[in-house]
């Protein structure tokens, strides 16, 4: 049954006018690398992950996890000079939170805390199950989150450092290009934990259509922001996915299915 869901999935055959951007090495061991989830949920911390110890968690996240996980979720822990946090209470753990969903709907959560722990979860249930089977929303902004942890993985800490840094700057001289007007695709630069697959440093998730990207430099910052800006739409998810030589695959998606969607893309089994 599987392989007939896959063989009619309507996947665009239209290459992708970077796929020769670099070498076609990375195929084999990029497409496929990222575990099937139906969404992502970022607790925002209020310091870079690049000062985090090796392993990091809170109760909070801990327990948020533990109930998502049945549902396919993901918690993570972002970082950003412009993203609202709350600073640690004596009495109870608090965090504001951001979840981005298969439907390419992004949830900002404003206070998450262990005393309203199930309610927030249940309605992250309700958005990520009502989310299977519908049409995905058009978002204009996109979001792009570089794990930065050092500790866990100095190949993330060296790449990933040197990438954020990189997307920040380039994003803010083609701002400067356009005499200081935002291009419509607003592009908004974050870091995050360790997300899996240190070998692949540096890594990137990029939102709402949860593109994971790995193999990136810094000085793939200016193609990276370029295919983002030209690309109409970032909230399909049978579209040829965005940079293919570096795609690791995407949220919504198993294994098999990004397998296959990157072979369609690129032509290449």
């Amino acid at each position: 049954m599987l392989n007939v869901l896959l063989q009619n999935r309507r996947f665009p055959l239209t290459l992708s006018p970077f796929i020769g951007a670099w070498p076609t090495r990375f195929a084999s061991k990029l497409a496929g690398t990222v575990a099937s989830h139906q969404a992502y949920i970022l607790l925002h911390a209020t310091m870079p992950p690049s000062e985090f110890p090796s392993k990091f968690s809170t109760r909070l996240q801990r327990n948020l996890q533990l109930k998502v996980m049945q549902w396919g979720g993901i918690v993570n822990f972002s970082w950003s000079p412009d993203q609202p946090t709350l600073l640690p209470d004596d009495k109870t753990e608090q965090c504001c939170a951001t979840a981005f969903f298969t439907s390419g709907k992004r949830v900002d959560i404003p206070k998450l805390t262990l005393d309203n722990l199930d309610t927030v979860e249940q309605a992250l249930k309700h958005h990520a199950t009502a989310s299977l089977g519908i049409q995905r929303r058009h978002d204009t902004d996109v979001y792009l989150y570089v794990c930065s942890h050092g500790a866990r993985d100095c190949r993330c800490g060296e790449y990933g450092t040197q990438l954020v840094n990189a997307l920040r700057t380039e994003y803010q001289h083609l701002v400067y290009q356009r005499n200081g007007h935002v291009p419509r695709t607003r592009v908004h630069i974050a870091e995050v934990a360790h997300v899996g697959g240190h070998k692949h440093a540096a890594n990137l998730i990029m939102f709402p259509q949860g593109e994971w990207l790995g193999d990136l430099r810094a000085e793939h910052a200016s193609t990276l922001l370029q295919a983002i800006l030209e690309k109409q739409s970032h909230t399909d998810t049978e579209d040829i996915p965005l940079l293919p030589h570096h795609w690791r695959g995407r949220m919504g998606l198993n294994n098999e299915e990004q397998q296959l969607l990157y072979s369609r893309t690129t032509g290449e089994v």
